[in-house]
């Protein structure tokens, strides 16, 4: 039995994600971890796979990627996210991740992607982004959600899932927000980006 620790901010998706894993006897959920003291606390148990939500309270995950896979050379990371932006994918599997899925994947996507790192595979997942910026080109928006903008942590949330193509009504769902609060947030973000529609906000997004 593989040994899992889900990580996730928001309580309601960590428990999600462990539902989903219960009735399938190869795994076994052995932390839900809500921050990252908790994640360094449940990896002294030596689990097989990690499930590793990038924002982990407002913490950029990526940057400690190589860290725990130092200590944990034999852990596999399943990353876990919102953000879909190319070079954030890219920097994630350069720190040495094994796949990389987003929150709208379901359980057999879920399971696909479980199976495939465990035997040693790289998996990108449906929908996944993985195109290459040009050379000399640099994305407008940095990937540790608030430079540069000075976003805060949710309406970078909402940036991402604006980006992926979202409406109000998904995004509040996905994230456990009421659809008013979504369209607060969605006004700050396009003050601060000066972007006036989502098209413009995708365009600057991935550096169109």
């Amino acid at each position: 039995m593989n040994k899992i620790i889900i990580t996730d901010d928001h309580p309601m998706m960590a428990e999600s994600l462990a539902r989903s894993l219960e009735a399938d006897p190869r795994y076994e959920v052995i932390q839900l971890a809500h921050s990252f003291d908790e994640l360094w606390e449940g990896l002294k148990g030596k689990p097989d796979i990690l499930i590793l939500d990038i924002n982990l309270n407002g913490v950029n995950a990526v940057e400690y990627i190589h860290q725990i896979k130092s200590l944990y050379p034999s852990l596999k990371i399943l990353i876990f996210s919102s953000y879909n932006m190319p070079s954030l994918v890219k920097k994630a599997f350069d720190k040495g991740v094994d796949g990389y899925i987003l929150k709208d994947t379901d359980s057999q996507g879920l399971l696909d992607a479980l199976q495939a790192i465990l035997q040693g595979e790289t998996f990108v997942g449906k929908g996944v982004a993985m195109g290459r910026a040009k050379k000399k080109r640099r994305y407008k928006l940095e990937d540790d959600f608030i430079k540069k903008a000075k976003l805060s942590r949710r309406e970078a949330q909402v940036m991402a899932l604006i980006a992926e193509g979202k409406d109000n009504q998904s995004i509040a769902g996905e994230l456990f927000i009421s659809k008013h609060t979504v369209q607060s947030h969605r006004k700050s973000l396009f003050k601060k980006l000066g972007v006036h529609s989502a098209k413009e906000l995708i365009k600057l997004v991935h550096g169109l």
